[in-house]
């Protein structure tokens, strides 16, 4: 008998539909083991806060994360983990966890407090976690009395919180150089650097014009900011004057002596020749 045209097809089919099957579920693991790789399964976070950074990098990374590190300032010791973003939790493989990593005690920067009263100055002080120190009393020809001139450290110094920092408070004196000898332009200038003010006492004397020759108050004394030194100083020569002195002569009394004769000294007064004279004979009588 001759078999029907479609015998042979009946019995291809179920092993075509074996091997589509086969097919499939090769196709759906090859499918199924690429997701898995795309989409790896997640890990958990371990927590390391505490421990010293390299350390808690080991432990990331041992758990498939990647470590990334922020230093920060803390009082904790320099090194050491203070925090991790995420703290806990899970992450896909391969995430990286960020530390926050201790640089030891913050660095604070000191303010500048000059001319600051006292007070105002702590105030300060405590506002950017600092306090106040000793007291050193300073003078100063800039600065007002009870304000501050400088600070130990000084302003602008980079140091740990909590750290003391010395005040040098003004006395508001000054002190007064010696200008004596000096012109009067500079001692006018020596006197106003440092605080002074001055007046003029003009004199007449025989040192060289316009030369202070006196002040009124010592060198190296202490005076408050503003005191006025009075300088003497020579503004002419002294006038030379020509005194003329008249002599009367009074003449000697005569002599009183009672002697007759001639006084020895005395030369003799020469006694005059008789004068002769002869008379005519007379005339014949006739």
């Amino acid at each position: 008998l001759t078999p029907p045209p479609h015998a042979g097809r009946r019995k291809a089919l179920p092993w075509i539909a074996a091997l589509l099957a086969i097919l499939a579920v090769g196709l759906g693991l090859y499918l199924g083991r690429d997701a898995l790789a795309r989409n790896p399964a997640p890990v958990a976070v371990p927590r390391v806060i505490g421990k010293a950074e390299p350390v808690a990098k080991q432990e990331l990374q041992a758990a498939g994360l990647v470590a990334a590190s922020q230093p920060v300032a803390n009082a904790a010791t320099a090194g050491t983990v203070v925090d991790q973003d995420p703290r806990d939790g899970t992450r896909p493989p391969n995430s990286t966890v960020q530390l926050m990593v201790s640089t030891g005690p913050g660095q604070v920067v000191v303010p500048n407090l000059r001319n600051y009263q006292q007070d105002t100055a702590a105030s300060r002080l405590q506002a950017v976690n600092l306090k106040m120190g000793a007291i050193n009393r300073v003078d100063s020809y800039e600065v007002p009395e009870g304000s501050v001139v400088s600070t130990a450290p000084k302003a602008d110094a980079k140091v740990p919180p909590d750290t003391a920092v010395t005040l040098n408070i003004s006395t508001g004196l000054t002190v007064v150089p010696n200008v004596t000898g000096m012109s009067q332009t500079k001692a006018e200038t020596a006197l106003s650097k440092v605080g002074l003010r001055r007046s003029i006492n003009p004199v007449q004397d025989n040192s060289r014009i316009g030369t202070v020759i006196e002040q009124s108050y010592k060198a190296k004394e202490k005076v408050p900011i503003g005191t006025e030194v009075v300088l003497t100083v020579v503004r002419s020569h002294p006038q030379i004057r020509t005194v003329t002195k008249s002599v009367t002569i009074v003449p000697s009394p005569p002599s009183t002596s009672t002697t007759t004769g001639p006084s020895p000294t005395d030369e003799p007064t020469p006694t005059p020749s008789p004068t002769s004279t002869t008379e005519p004979p007379p005339e014949p009588t006739q």
